[in-house]
């Protein structure tokens, strides 16, 4: 099987360079992967989902919460992410903004920011859905 994350998993890890594996889980059924790194209180959780490859962003500071990268990018660089949202490009963000998502999600900006993507989120589900 040709996943996505077959394909980019060990160009993702580098990125991640100095981030520590916390959790690592594989399903059965699907070959599905799920692996959460942290580096500070920063978390940044690699999915593969029936061979779909995504990458979400957390923080130790908002438990339980996951931005997927597509309502982080535009925050961080002021542009709207056009389609399509592919695996190569959300591992370009990886490789040049972790420190500006180490920072927007880091005490004391975590609160504002996250506000920030759950905004973001909410308006993109109000455009798709109504």
């Amino acid at each position: 099987m040709n996943t996505e994350y077959e394909r980019l998993g060990d160009e993702i890890k580098r990125a991640l360079t100095g981030f520590k594996l916390e959790q690592r889980r594989a399903g059965e059924r699907f070959g599905d992967i799920e692996e959460i790194f942290s580096k500070g209180t920063l978390l940044v959780r690699v999915v593969s989902d029936r061979g779909k490859l995504g990458v979400d962003i957390g923080s130790l500071d908002v438990p339980g919460e996951w931005f997927d990268l597509q309502y982080v990018m535009p925050l961080l660089n002021g542009e709207p992410v056009a389609p399509p949202y592919t695996p190569e490009r959300q591992l370009g963000f990886l490789q040049g903004a972790l420190p500006l998502v180490q920072r927007a999600m880091s005490a004391p900006d975590a609160a504002a920011f996250t506000e920030r993507v759950r905004e973001a989120r909410a308006k993109r589900a109000r455009e798709r859905f109504g």
